[in-house]
Formats: structure tokens, C-alpha cells, sequence
């Protein structure tokens, strides 16, 4: 009988466990439940995907070396649409992880906490409280552009922008891939226009190379070489991808 109530009692703590972890309760426990779920779960396996798309674009790539060639081969965009079995992968995980482990529900709130503490205050009025989910919505956006949907990435990056409006690295982040996204469509006045707008001083590390990249490869589409130059040069110096390195340096011997 007592073997018996403590398996009872070990069933109920495991039962209250997984429900403290549920989506529909915001509470410490289960926001690291499913920030740790998303990280190395799902969107892992949604990376792995995105890699190989990537893979596929460079692969099947053929550049026409008698013209400048484009700063990404996803530029070509028979290479883009060879990766689609990859990137819709990557878009169906992120998805699924999006599904399962998106936090909107609004934590217990501390009011005498809330009054006193203004980041505190503001962390209470996001949409989201999942933390590692932007990475998720940001990487469908982005399979999607691979893919060559860049229609349906600009859209989508639209979305994440206004949805994370406090977070200016997300909202920077998006200007950028949706900058990529209208160049390629070759609606460059677009593309100008959102390029215009991203608040160039308050760019992180992260998104400052990006930006120097972007303005090259926009640059390059314009057939503005000259003003290309500087930019082509920062975005080799923060670029690790060796094939990447390879390319940024042909086009500046080209330029």
C-alpha cells in the first residue's frame, strides 16, 4: 500500500509538472521549458535544413563571369528555387515550433513590482514569452526568401517587425532581409526606400555587417560599383563563410 501511494504521488508531481510547462500558463518553469524546447528541439532540426537549402543554392549556382557577378548566389534564382524542398523543411519546423511552444498568455503579474519597476513593466506588455521564438518566425522568413517566395518573406518579415516593435535588433533585422527581398524582385526604389529607414546608429554588432552587406548588394544591382566598394570591403571583413570570402574578393577585383 505505501509502494503504491508513492507511486500515486510520483505520477501527480510528474502530471503537475508537465501541465506547469503548458503554453497556457506563463510561468518561469514553463518559459524555459519551451525556450529550451525550441533552441534545441525543433528549430535545430529546422537549421540543419536551412544549411542544406543553402547548400544547394551555392551548388547549383553558375555565375556569369562576364559581368559582375551578384554579392549571393540565391541572386540567381533557378539556384533559389533548387532548395525548395529544403527551405519548405525548414518553414514546416519553425512552424510546428512556432505551434507548440509560442507563449502569449500574460504571467501573474507583481503590481507593487510592475509600479517600481519599469523593465519589468514593459517586459509585461510584449506579445511574446517565449524568448527564442523570434529565431523561429526569423528563420521561416528567411527560408522563404531562399527559396525565392521573396513575396511571401516580405510579408512575413512585416509581420515579426510589428509584432516585436519594442525589439529594435528584430525590427533592424527585418529592414534588412526585406531590403534583399525587393532587390531581388527588382522593385530597387522599394528597396531604397526600406533601407532609408533603418536607424543606422543603433545597429547592433550582429546587424551592422548586415547592413554594409545589404548596401553592397543593392549597390551592385543599381550598377553604383563605385559606392559599392567600401561596403563590398566591410562585409569581407566580417564574413566567415570561406566560399563567401572567395566571392566578396573576385567582385572587388571586378569593382
Amino acid at each position: 500500500m505505501k509502494t503504491r501511494n508513492i507511486y500515486i504521488l510520483l505520477l501527480l508531481v510528474l502530471a503537475n509538472s508537465i501541465w506547469s510547462c503548458s503554453t497556457k500558463k506563463n510561468t518561469w518553469a514553463a518559459r524555459n521549458y519551451h525556450q529550451m524546447k525550441t533552441r534545441y528541439n525543433i528549430y535545430h532540426n529546422g537549421s540543419i535544413s536551412f544549411q542544406e537549402g543553402e547548400e544547394i543554392i551555392r551548388e547549383t549556382n553558375k555565375d556569369d563571369y562576364s559581368d559582375v557577378l551578384n554579392l549571393y548566389p540565391v541572386s540567381n534564382h533557378s539556384a533559389a528555387e533548387a532548395s525548395t524542398s529544403q527551405m519548405d523543411r525548414t518553414i514546416e519546423k519553425c512552424r510546428k515550433c512556432i505551434k507548440l511552444h509560442s507563449i502569449k498568455s500574460r504571467p501573474k503579474i507583481n503590481y507593487e513590482k510592475k509600479r517600481r519597476n519599469p523593465e519589468y513593466a514593459a517586459w509585461l506588455e510584449q506579445e511574446e514569452f517565449n524568448n527564442k521564438i523570434d529565431d523561429a518566425w526569423l528563420m521561416l522568413a528567411k527560408a522563404e526568401f531562399h527559396k525565392g517566395d521573396f513575396l511571401g518573406s516580405i510579408s512575413t518579415f512585416n509581420y515579426i517587425a510589428r509584432h516585436y516593435a519594442n525589439d529594435v535588433d528584430v525590427v533592424a533585422q527585418c529592414q534588412l532581409w526585406t531590403v534583399r527581398a525587393y532587390a531581388e524582385m527588382g522593385w530597387l526604389y522599394e528597396a531604397e526606400d526600406v533601407l532609408s529607414k533603418v536607424k543606422v546608429d543603433n545597429l547592433s554588432r550582429k546587424n551592422a555587417p548586415l547592413y554594409s552587406a545589404v548596401s553592397a548588394d543593392l549597390m551592385l544591382k543599381t550598377k553604383a560599383y563605385r559606392e559599392a566598394i567600401p561596403f563590398v570591403k566591410i562585409a569581407l571583413t566580417n564574413e566567415d563563410r570561406r566560399g563567401n570570402r572567395r566571392r566578396f574578393q573576385y567582385i572587388l577585383a571586378e569593382l
